[in-house]
């Protein structure tokens, strides 16, 4: 959570609290007792999406950089040697070249062609060295990188899905917090003690807010300070 979210959530805790030592004053069903729930609500999906991220890290970008250096590699290797195949054998390394560029799928792809192709002339390639086994190497290396990028893939789509979550959550305690920037001065209209606190505790930024909603104005605090 950035700066300007960490300050927003802090906001939203404040107004939370305040509603809790206040509930009674808010009697179930009214329009203040439901805005206070939904910063309730709010604040409690800003902590479980914040929980959700933190166990993320880059340990899916890190195995994928990993596995594709070790697909890469392999894959240079029969490349190099069909080249020099090719000198006595003109054409024989037509299929044995890597993308350009060497993008994701299509690394993948190449691997795939390359354990296709090379099954048919395999005694071309251990003749000059390449172990035994080299077909089978690079089967499980394309298997381990395609797993790799799915991985990062699907956390990415993770992630887009969090921010969005986030997003809606925000919006959701803001706006609660707009009513109750109506409701609350009313309801304590003549205690001011209390009304001080409530400004105070619903010092919110909106600049997060929706550019669908741009008719929400900033708090009266806010234009005070």
């Amino acid at each position: 959570m950035h700066t300007k979210h960490r300050r927003q959530y802090e906001s939203l805790l404040r107004v939370q609290e305040f509603g809790h030592t206040r509930r009674d004053a808010f009697p179930a069903g009214s329009l203040g007792a439901q805005a206070f729930e939904d910063v309730t609500t709010a604040v409690g999906q800003l902590a479980d999406q914040a929980g959700a991220k933190g166990g993320v890290g880059r340990v899916g970008t890190g195995a994928k950089r990993e596995a594709r250096s070790a697909l890469v590699e392999r894959l240079d290797a029969v490349t190099r040697c069909a080249t020099l195949i090719a000198e006595s054998t003109p054409g024989f390394d037509a299929p044995f070249h890597l993308p350009n560029p060497r993008t994701d799928r299509g690394l993948i792809s190449a691997g795939r062609v390359f354990v296709r192709e090379a099954e048919r002339v395999k005694g071309r390639f251990t003749e000059h060295d390449l172990p035994a086994t080299f077909i089978e190497q690079i089967v499980g290396l394309v298997d381990e990188f395609e797993r790799a990028v799915r991985a990062v893939e699907a956390r990415r789509t993770d992630q887009a899905v969090s921010r969005s979550r986030v997003e809606a959550a925000f919006e959701s305690g803001l706006a609660a917090v707009h009513r109750l920037e109506v409701i609350v001065p009313n309801r304590f209209h003549d205690d001011a003690v209390t009304v001080a606190l409530w400004e105070r505790a619903c010092r919110v930024d909106y600049s997060f807010r929706s550019k669908k909603d741009p008719a929400s104005p900033p708090a009266a605090s806010e234009v005070a300070a």
